[in-house]
């Protein structure tokens, strides 16, 4: 009984610390607002690949919609949601890493990110981790099935982990189909709702051109480097099946090796650092490493700045000024689309669409990437539309600046500004051009 109330205890301290951090600690970010963006859509019965583009599979935004169906626009629904989900992966965590578990929280705080799925993929493997090191029965199957649900969120690194579990060791058939049955049943959805080609252009076909977002921050291509010597030579020491999964799950900091990327590639190895540390002066050293690294990010950005106005994202942390931006920009779009059809080929396009309450669409995330194997259907799409309606552009204001590397893909840019007529630059320093003569 005593040990109930433990895990309760710990469980509500997790939800209410990764609430805090999430909310209101961290900065409000384009990809929590596209993570929120897949799953609001799916809870209100879009289908990915068809309805709206992702170059990931949808378990864990479908995951997050099934308890968003029953609930209105509101972003910190979505981080109560995270937070129970995370807290209830934690739980087995904090069973493991014990008087560390409070450290290894506090390294979640340093996350630029918190709720995605790549932390998500993180949890997973460390169940899997745990799993390795456990006697339980039928332990094959159950890492074949997590495995399965990492596919199923992130197919490049559900391959790679897949492999490196069905090669090592034996039980070869009960590892194929522990994961290939979940597999199966994935396939059959996509088949079902006819997006199964969809699914494999965004996600398979269309990557070539995700590889011209690589790009690097050289302290965290260093911290990389240190992680993966350190893993080069536990394994060369252990040979142990855990320490490839931690070298395999690295690959989530390719192409983009930044601050966001590289830390989440670290959870599971902090959490493999505490299990396995037998010195506890290297094991002093870590916490007070992440005790020193939370409060510097924690301090570097005060003093904070919250949404009051009313809003999806209301009392989210954001930067200074963003209020009067959003309001402006928002206000903008919902006056010219009683005109125009508006195209928001901006990076807060999703941001804007989710808060007129519209279901963004592949023109509202056009990452280097994220459009498949043609991206000249799009602007074809563009002509035929705006041939018979008023047809308004508003252009990412990252676009005209000199020596930035760009996210959003050209294309779009040169072929509006190409093609149709100036209209005006907004206060937020974005081009607006227009069908209109």
């Amino acid at each position: 009984m005593k040990k109930i109330k433990y895990d309760i205890i710990v469980y509500i301290g997790t939800v209410l610390l990764l609430l805090l951090i999430s909310y209101f600690l961290t900065s409000l970010t384009r990809d929590e607002i596209w993570n929120y963006g897949f799953s609001y859509q799916m809870a209100h019965g879009k289908i990915p690949y068809r309805d709206f583009n992702m170059v990931i599979g949808p378990f864990y935004n479908y995951l997050i919609a099934l308890f968003l169906v029953p609930l209105k626009n509101y972003l910190f629904l979505f981080s109560i949601i995270n937070s129970l989900l995370f807290a209830l992966l934690l739980l087995p965590i904090s069973k493991k890493l014990e008087s560390s578990y409070f450290y290894f929280l506090l390294f979640l705080g340093i996350l630029p990110i918190p709720f995605t799925y790549n932390t998500f993929l993180s949890f997973l493997l460390i169940l899997i981790l745990i799993l390795e090191e456990s006697k339980i029965k039928n332990k094959t199957i159950f890492t074949g099935i997590i495995l399965s649900l990492i596919f199923m969120t992130k197919q490049n690194i559900g391959i790679l982990l897949f492999l490196l579990f069905f090669f090592y060791g034996k039980e070869k058939k009960k590892k194929f189909f522990s994961f290939s049955i979940p597999c199966f049943i994935f396939f059959g959805f996509l088949f079902y709702h006819k997006i199964f080609f969809h699914y494999i252009d965004f996600c398979y076909l269309g990557l070539g051109s995700f590889l011209d977002n690589f790009s690097i921050q050289l302290p965290f291509l260093l911290i990389e480097v240190l992680i993966l010597w350190f893993l080069g030579r536990k394994y060369l020491r252990t040979k142990d099946l855990k320490i490839l999964y931690l070298i395999g799950f690295q690959s989530i900091a390719f192409p983009i090796i930044d601050s966001n990327h590289v830390l989440i590639g670290g959870i599971p190895v902090l959490y493999y650092f505490f299990v396995t540390c037998k010195k506890k002066e290297y094991l002093k050293i870590g916490k007070q490493l992440l005790m020193v690294s939370f409060i510097v990010v924690f301090l570097k950005d005060l003093p904070f700045s919250y949404t009051t106005i009313d809003s999806f994202i209301k009392y989210r942390r954001t930067n200074p000024g963003f209020d009067s931006y959003f309001s402006n920009i928002t206000n903008y779009v919902k006056q010219k689309e009683q005109e125009y059809h508006v195209y928001l080929l901006m990076s807060n396009a999703y941001l804007i669409r989710l808060e007129l309450l519209e279901f963004p669409n592949h023109y509202d995330l056009i990452n280097r990437g994220n459009l498949g194997t043609n991206q000249e259907k799009y602007l074809n799409q563009i002509q035929k539309n705006c041939q018979n309606q008023k047809c308004l552009f508003i252009l990412d204001h990252d676009y005209f600046r000199k020596k930035q590397r760009l996210q959003n893909d050209p294309i779009f840019k040169d072929y509006i500004v190409n093609n149709y007529i100036y209209l005006e630059t907004l206060a937020s320093k974005d081009q607006v051009y227009t069908n209109e003569k």
